[in-house]
């Protein structure tokens, strides 16, 4: 009997083509097989040669195996491959409930001069070359001034699943790149992304065949506040009467705090364990101080809203602020307090604000994170179970 080894330097021809008709794949398994391999002597048991792993085509007639490819060393099993036909599906419902309501699916890019304002955030930075010309840019955080751009070109409803980037991100739910869907819609209120959200949840649990969430809820800031902290947080609250509720609570915080630093150490750890895991939950107008993109309420409210399931915080939508002069402002202040922060400070996008000085319609629109309801449709907790590739 002929070892593997042999056969592979004497009999083996390297690598041919898979014929027409053959059933293909990996050889696995296959310990009862009667399959026989042709050798210069005449046919052996493919038993005696191959190894589970081998790529192999089988003549459906003579069961005749052809070696296409032999495994010569093992590739690690990644976790997200059991998850791909559901990702694909995943996908092309996304992508059909959108076409079904007449929205764009856009493109925007990858390479820009200004990634996003949002102050907390570290960014990508790269260079482009051009002889002796260099030119610096950054990896989208975000489309959404890119996008926006598009609204105000007269698109009207408008959706982009795009590949986003933030530095130091790294947990089960946080990579340094991820899915980002967004999408807007000119000439409407919150309510309308609302309905969307709901309805698309539905859409893919339908079609992914799971449990869709127990309910849908939703809940004001001050509301959440006041049923589990039994605090009357109002647009007005003061920053010492934070500091006197976290004392109560046993929270650190320190006198240099920022009003939002010290909501931000009651809400994480105070509230937002609370939001129920099996419910579609919205948590609607947040303090002035975190309206970012958003317009303020005539009561003093940020209008707009996060959403929840499975325990994970998985969009944030705006009724999206179109006043330039306002929207110059808020975007100075926070690349002052980026550069407070010691981070890497973008240029102004001027194109953006020539797009809002043009004219952007009232519109909302929201950001989702894409793969955060991937793992909740799926009940999963971690990126890398869906992944088919680290990234870090």
């Amino acid at each position: 009997m002929i070892s593997r080894d042999e056969y592979l330097k004497k009999h083996w021809i390297p690598y041919p083509t898979a014929r027409q008709g053959h059933d293909c794949g990996r050889w696995l398994n296959c310990k009862r097989s009667k399959a026989l391999l042709k050798t210069l002597d005449g046919p052996i048991s493919a038993l005696d040669i191959l190894v589970d792993g081998d790529w192999v085509s089988v003549d459906p007639v003579t069961h005749e195996v052809t070696l296409l490819a032999p495994q010569w060393e093992a590739l690690p099993s990644p976790q997200g491959l059991h998850t791909q036909e559901a990702w694909a599906k995943f996908l092309r419902t996304t992508r059909h409930f959108f076409e079904e309501r007449d929205f764009h699916e856009i493109w925007t890019p990858t390479l820009v001069r200004n990634p996003g304002t949002e102050p907390y955030l570290d960014l990508f930075e790269t260079e482009f070359r051009q002889g002796q010309q260099c030119r610096k840019f950054f990896l989208p955080t975000s489309p959404e001034l890119h996008l926006k751009k598009a609204l105000a070109m007269g698109l009207p409803q408008i959706f982009e699943i795009k590949n986003c980037f933030r530095n130091g991100e790294v947990s089960v739910h946080h990579s340094p790149e991820f899915l980002m869907l967004e999408w807007y819609r000119a000439f409407a209120g919150l309510e309308q992304i609302q309905s969307d959200v709901v309805a698309w949840i539905k859409d893919c649990t339908a079609q992914l065949a799971v449990d869709p969430p127990k309910r849908v809820t939703q809940m004001t800031m001050a509301e959440l506040w006041k049923k589990i902290l039994d605090f009357d947080l109002t647009p007005t609250t003061s920053r010492e009467e934070l500091m006197r509720l976290a004392q109560e609570l046993d929270l650190y915080f320190s006198e240099i705090d920022s009003w939002d630093e010290v909501f931000f150490r009651i809400f994480l750890e105070k509230v937002e364990p609370w939001i129920p895991h099996e419910e579609l939950f919205f948590l609607r107008n947040y303090p002035s101080s975190q309206a970012a993109l958003a317009r303020i309420s005539e009561d003093g409210w940020g209008e707009r809203f996060e959403f929840y399931w499975k325990g994970m915080e998985l969009g944030n939508a705006f009724h999206e602020l179109n006043d330039p002069q306002l929207q110059r402002q808020r975007t100075l202040e926070d690349l002052s307090l980026k550069e407070k922060l010691g981070k890497t400070v973008p240029p102004v996008d001027e194109e953006f604000f020539l797009a809002l000085r043009s004219g952007m319609p009232p519109s909302s629109g929201i950001a989702v994170g894409f793969e955060r309801v991937f793992l909740a449709l799926l009940n999963l907790k971690s990126l890398d179970q869906i992944r088919l590739f680290k990234i870090y």
